[in-house]
Formats: C-alpha cells, structure tokens, sequence
C-alpha cells in the first residue's frame, strides 16, 4: 500500500514538475500573434485620428495602463490557482472609497495602506472559505464582490469622497524624470510579482496547486495554505489598483473600478493564458493590457460608442480564445 501510495506521489510530482517545466519553458507561438495583434491596433489609432500620438496622449494611454496592469496581475494570481476573481472591480472600489476616506482624516500615507489593508483583509476571509471551507475560489468572489460594492457604497453613502490632501494625487498624477509616477510604481508591481511566481518557492507552489491539486497535496505541498495566500494576494492586488485608481481621479467613488474585473479577465486571455489551466504569466498579461488600453484610449478620441467598444473587444477575445485553443489541441 505504501508502495502504491509512493509510486503515485512520485509520478504525480514529475507530472507537475513536467508541465511547469513546459509552462516556462516552451516556445508559445501564440504570444508573436498576440504582439502582432497589439502593433496593429496601435497603428490603426496612429492613422486614425492625428492625435492619438502625440506626447501628452502617449503619456495619459500609460497612466491608464498602470491601473489595469495591476488589476491583470490580480487577476493572474486567481487564474493560476485555477479559478477567476470576479471581485477585482469592487474590490478596488472598496479599497479606493477607503483609501480616501481615510486620508482626509489621517493622511494620504495612512490612506494608502488603509486602503491595501483592506483587501489583505477580504482576501484573507476569502481564502479561508475556499481554503478551509472548500468554497469554490471562482463562487466565492462573486460573493465577495456583492459585499464589497455594498460596502463602498455604505462607506460613502452613495457619494464621491472629495477635498483629499494635496499629496494624495502624487502616484496618480505626478512625474519623475519625465516618466509618470503611476506607470513606476505599477511597472514595479508588476516586476515583484513576477519575480515572487517564478523565482521563489511560494509562487511555484501556487503553480503547483493550480494545476493538480491532488498531485500537490501528495508532493507534500500545503494546498490549503497556498490557496489561502492566492487569495490574499490577488484581492490585495485588486485592492492596490484601486488605491492607484483613486490617486489618479483624486477621489474615491463607489461605482469605481466597475467592469474592470471583465477587463482584467480579457487582459489575461489576450496575453494567451487558458483560463482555468494553472497556468498564467503576468508579464504575458500586460500584452493584453496594452491592447485593452489602446482600443479603449483610440476610440475614445474616434468618439466610438461605449457599447460598440465592447462589442469588438468581445469579439476580439472570443476569436483570441478560439485561436489559442485550436493551436494548442494541434
């Protein structure tokens, strides 16, 4: 009996260390498409309309970016323990009506980390429902995300928070060097999170866990542990984009953030993650990112409808899905 058990748990343990070791290391064809993709887009806009490449447009599309960066790589995080958070959008309304609220009584530095508090603590509760509880990590933030909108909205009463300290809007707006504030800090969010996946033990067993569960818990890793700690991670995550979101519009709303877990999702589909696979790479997410961002950036001076904007970013994931499956069934 423990012989069997031994011999499963060893080729279980090669099966996992086999297909990370093909995550990292395979050549994925489909990521050219994708960088082709984003070029062609850009250029569209570039010819499109004269001043969707101007300096001052360059460096607002950036500060765009930044937000939803952050928000992608949230969203990473749930992607590679095999659910998705569709909590991201309220969970950075909440954070950012916090992250206000309490900077007008205690300072924009204890605002800040109020509002990144926040989410360390409703990913923490969440983490232990999917964790201990066994909730479903993907059901669990959708009950998530209906208690944190109501929150922003029992926080603000239903009304923007505004007259914030002049220093609050200093990551959102501010420069460095010529380069905006915001893209800094949220490139080097970006660049901590790569680094925590795919260079430290944590974040390979997060991995791990992501893509067999059972195979993991036999290799003698803490499943319950790391699904609890992805959980933190990606609604803190979510919560620090809103935090970012908030410095940037320089007040805290309720209705901030909406739609942006949709968004992150598209992000992370464009950069070629297949959802629910234990697989996804941050930096493979910011692809998406760019395209989501130019699309939105373009057609807002195109003064394209909202609603045929979504319609062809749908469009536009849908066959990007369709594309990256059919390559990887060949």
């Amino acid at each position: 009996m423990k012989k069997a058990l031994q011999q499963r748990t060893d080729k279980n343990k090669e099966g996992v260390i086999a297909q990370l070791s093909r995550m990292k290391s395979s050549i994925d064809w489909f990521q050219f498409g994708a960088v082709g993709l984003l070029i062609l887009i850009w250029l569209i806009m570039y010819f499109s309309t004269p001043h969707f490449g101007n300096k001052f447009n360059q460096i607002n599309l950036m500060r765009q970016a930044s937000v939803l960066m952050v928000a992608a790589a949230a969203q990473t995080f749930a992607v590679i323990a095999g659910g998705l958070n569709i909590a991201v959008g309220s969970s950075v309304a909440l954070s950012a009506v916090v992250s206000a609220a309490v900077s007008l009584k205690f300072g924009t530095a204890a605002g800040y980390i109020a509002g990144v508090l926040t989410g360390v603590l409703t990913g923490f509760l969440l983490g232990v429902a999917v964790g201990i509880f066994r909730v479903d990590a993907t059901i669990g933030t959708v009950g998530l995300m209906a208690v944190a909108q109501g929150l922003a909205f029992q926080v603000t009463r239903g009304r923007p928070v505004t007259g914030l300290p002049q220093t609050y809007r200093i990551v959102g707006m501010g420069m460095w060097g010529g380069v905006p504030i915001l893209v800094v800090v949220a490139l080097s969010t970006i660049i901590l999170v790569h680094i925590f996946l795919s260079y430290t033990v944590w974040g390979r067993n997060i991995y791990a866990v992501g893509v067999d569960e059972e195979a993991a818990r036999l290799a003698g890793i803490k499943v319950r542990w790391y699904k609890i700690l992805s959980q933190v991670l990606s609604v803190s995550l979510a919560a620090w984009a809103g935090v970012l979101l908030s410095s940037r519009i320089n007040t805290g709303i309720a209705t901030i953030g909406a739609g942006m877990h949709l968004e992150a999702i598209a992000a992370v589909i464009l950069g070629g993650t297949a959802l629910f696979s234990g697989e996804g790479n941050v930096l493979k997410a910011l692809i998406g990112v760019m395209i989501i961002t130019i699309l939105n950036n373009g057609m807002d001076l195109l003064h394209v409808s909202h609603y045929l904007r979504d319609i062809l970013l749908g469009l536009i994931v849908i066959s990007v899905v369709f594309i990256n499956t059919t390559l990887k069934n060949r």
